[in-house]
């Protein structure tokens, strides 16, 4: 009988400690499933940019055959932004132009010890394509490149006046990218700021004595840019 009494007590005490001990187990956690929100760059935009600029120029005097050699030009540029993006999943796809009044410029010996070769120029217009892949949490990053079409003025001093030379309208090339992030719609509506780097290579102007200062002489003119700027873009 003790026994029986023994056994029966060990069932009773078992069974009501263990759905307490279930009770106390932690609940199993459920799956993560990590959520990618991708911020939608389809649209128009307008924008304005701004930056700095580091480049080279050339001036070489043919048949003479004397040359400045490269000299640094430096000078920075602000101007406005329009442009067009559409977003196939991750990969945007867009294009964008530009104009930028510009002051750039620079000089150096040319010809003989007495004659300063500069080179200068006031504005920039740009038409480029972009190819860009979305990231999470607004960001973009693209390629881009197309056209660029530049003033070339080319100068010498002392010339034929106080300072000679002539200017050129030059259409060239451009590529680069950047790195461009779109403000939650919450704070500042389709707001979107971006850093970007081009190279502009506005190709060689060519001119006879309005260059020189001598009869039957050409002076070829080079001008490639470095361009580092920011911009601000608002989109419809």
């Amino acid at each position: 009988m003790m026994k029986r009494i023994v056994i029966g007590w060990f069932v009773v005490v078992a069974v009501m400690i263990r759905p307490a001990s279930a009770a106390d187990l932690p609940a199993p956690a459920p799956g993560y499933v990590p959520i990618y929100r991708t911020y939608d760059w389809t649209g128009f935009y307008v924008g304005i940019n701004g930056g700095g600029v580091r480049g080279q120029s050339d001036q070489t005097q043919i048949p003479a055959l004397t040359t400045s050699g490269d000299f640094d030009v430096s000078g920075g540029l602000v101007g406005g932004t329009i442009g067009f993006n559409l977003q196939i999943d991750r990969v945007v796809l867009g294009l964008e132009g530009d104009l930028d009044w510009a002051h750039i410029g620079g000089s150096a010996p040319c010809r003989l010890s007495a004659f300063i070769c500069t080179t200068d120029s006031n504005y920039l217009a740009t038409v480029r394509a972009r190819l860009g892949f979305a990231w999470p949490d607004h960001w973009l990053t693209y390629v881009t490149g197309g056209a660029a079409a530049a003033d070339v003025i080319q100068g010498f001093s002392p010339g034929i006046g106080a300072n000679s030379g002539t200017t050129s309208n030059n259409i060239g090339w451009t590529a680069g990218g950047g790195v461009q992030y779109a403000f939650p719609s919450s704070w500042y509506g389709t707001w979107s700021i971006k850093f970007e780097y081009l190279y502009v290579n506005l190709g060689t102007f060519s001119c006879t004595v309005a260059c020189s200062g001598v009869a039957g002489q050409t002076t070829n003119t080079t001008l490639d840019e470095n361009i580092f700027r920011t911009g601000i873009d608002y989109r419809f």
